[in-house]
């Protein structure tokens, strides 16, 4: 399965999970770096890139290029003559072709291209949130979506579909609608949500009721 993180959002607000030293980057960083997470793996076309949170490089030397989202960074370095990139929260700079040490940096993140893994070989769990800080990924019905368990997306809802019995019925609803890229899911009273936005443009909150997810695309 396409295993790519599509997580591409800007600012977020002050809420339960951010962090009193965030940068305006801060909903990206959290995706991929928040509840304790250290590593992880996202994929770019057909590229795989291991990443490490709070880790930055001691050699960076030529001029940082913007990227909105760790994967844009990434996608940056998406080439053989560049294995390694730095990201940072507080600005959003990519620095490439980096190539010395890692160093303790909050709010950086390292990325390293993978030449060996595949796409297929990132790791897929079943469409159900067992965790509220679960930071996985799953398939429904073909169609790869980054979960984020006990997180509630905005300050404002997305359009009700009504209720459904799971969150993997939620996330098929989006699955069969044009431009649905989003989707939560209230354990208590059942409702689905869906938006066409990525979910993170705006608050995002901890809720251990709600269960939400991200396509990736």
């Amino acid at each position: 399965m396409k295993a790519a993180f599509i997580i591409s959002a800007l600012g977020l607000a002050q809420s339960a999970i951010a962090t009193g030293n965030a940068g305006p980057y801060n909903s990206v960083y959290e995706q991929y770096c928040g509840h304790g997470q250290k590593q992880g793996t996202i994929t770019v076309g057909q590229s795989v890139f291991n990443y490490v949170c709070d880790t930055g490089n001691n050699a960076i030397s030529k001029g940082p290029v913007p990227a909105a989202s760790l994967e844009a960074c990434a996608n940056l370095c998406n080439n053989d003559s560049c294995d390694q990139a730095v990201w940072f929260r507080d600005n959003g700079n990519c620095w490439v072709s980096v190539t010395g040490s890692p160093i303790t940096v909050s709010g950086q993140i390292a990325i390293t291209r993978d030449p060996t893994a595949t796409p297929n070989q990132c790791h897929s769990v079943a469409p159900v949130c067992n965790n509220p800080n679960t930071r996985q990924m799953t398939e429904v019905n073909g169609q790869g979506w980054f979960l984020a368990c006990g997180t509630r997306f905005g300050v404002v809802r997305p359009n009700q579909t009504g209720r459904v019995d799971s969150l993997e019925s939620c996330i098929e609803t989006c699955n069969q609608r044009y431009g649905c890229r989003s989707v939560m899911w209230n354990r208590i009273d059942k409702y689905c949500y869906v938006g066409d936005k990525n979910g993170l443009q705006g608050e995002v909150t901890q809720n251990a009721n709600i269960d939400a997810a991200i396509k990736i695309e």
